[in-house]
């Protein structure tokens, strides 16, 4: 038995002092050859002019299965909530919180009538929007109004600008909007023109008022289809070839649109140098 043991210590210990010597003559092998870790290009920051776009997604406020989209874009948003309606305030606090993202007050506001249409705007909408502001108001009542819209979505210190959520009557009036600027230059928030009239004042309303503002040049989904909407890119694109930047608004209630840009905005990055920004960052364009 004593033997026996002896004879497999024996052999573990030649085992291992082969191995040993297989491993030091590999390693010198290696050394013979080697020449030194490759050379690493210097990281050089590109100098390629990059078009701003912000894009906006109008009538947040009530939670759909779609809203989980959003997670699959990892570019700059510009999301603007409606106040009052069943989801909005959590909205806002959840969104607030993602980087990713810069809030807008999408303040509902009084449209123009229909052709043919015998009620006014406002008697058929009020129900949906809690606060909706009308031509009849006086501007006390339009203050009040901004006021308690505001305070509905916890806005303070985490909306950084507003827009119009319909608002072609009001937009249109030179003396309701000089109220409605007045509020948001109080409140230090920027004013975008959504722009759904082509009478608007909004813009040089802020513009006479120094609030900065902004406007929008491109609405992407219009028609709820993929080749429109992604011809609707296609013209944002050129303007801000054209400008340097560009906005457009598109609305998270539509079936495609989310759709659309988890798709193609990154092409857009890679192969048309677009930089995809907040409104905010625009506005100094806007002049």
């Amino acid at each position: 038995m004593r033997r026996l043991l002896i004879a497999l210590f024996s052999v573990i210990i030649l085992a291992n002092l082969a191995l040993f010597v297989f491993r030091y003559t590999t390693i010198e092998k290696k050394l013979e050859t080697y020449q030194g870790p490759p050379e690493v290009s210097p990281v050089v920051e590109s100098t390629e002019h990059r078009y701003r776009i912000a894009i906006v997604l109008d009538d947040l406020g009530v939670k759909t299965p779609d809203y989980h989209l959003l997670n699959d874009i990892a570019y700059k948003l510009n999301l603007a909530v409606i106040p009052g309606l069943k989801n909005s305030k959590e909205l806002v606090r959840e969104m607030a919180q993602d980087p990713r993202y810069e809030l807008l007050l999408h303040m509902p506001m009084e449209p123009l009538r229909r052709s043919g249409d015998m009620e006014s705007g406002a008697q058929s909408l009020t129900h949906n929007y809690p606060f909706l502001i009308t031509h009849n108001l006086s501007k006390r009542s339009v203050r009040k109004i901004l006021d308690q819209a505001f305070d509905a979505i916890d806005g303070y210190g985490v909306v950084k600008g507003m827009n119009n959520h319909m608002g072609s009557w009001i937009t249109s009036s030179t003396n309701m909007m000089a109220v409605i600027i007045d509020w948001a230059k109080k409140e230090h928030l920027y004013f975008l023109d959504s722009l759904t009239s082509r009478y608007s004042v909004a813009y040089e309303e802020a513009r006479k008022q120094k609030v900065p503002a902004a406007y929008n040049e491109v609405f992407l989904d219009g028609i709820d289809s993929e080749d429109y909407i992604v011809g609707q890119l296609a013209k944002l694109i050129d303007k801000a070839k054209n400008d340097g930047q560009a906005i457009a608004i598109g609305h998270i209630t539509r079936h495609y649109t989310l759709p659309v840009l988890i798709r193609e905005m990154p092409k857009l990055v890679a192969s048309d140098n677009v930089e995809f920004v907040w409104v905010s960052e625009l506005l100094h364009f806007k002049e």
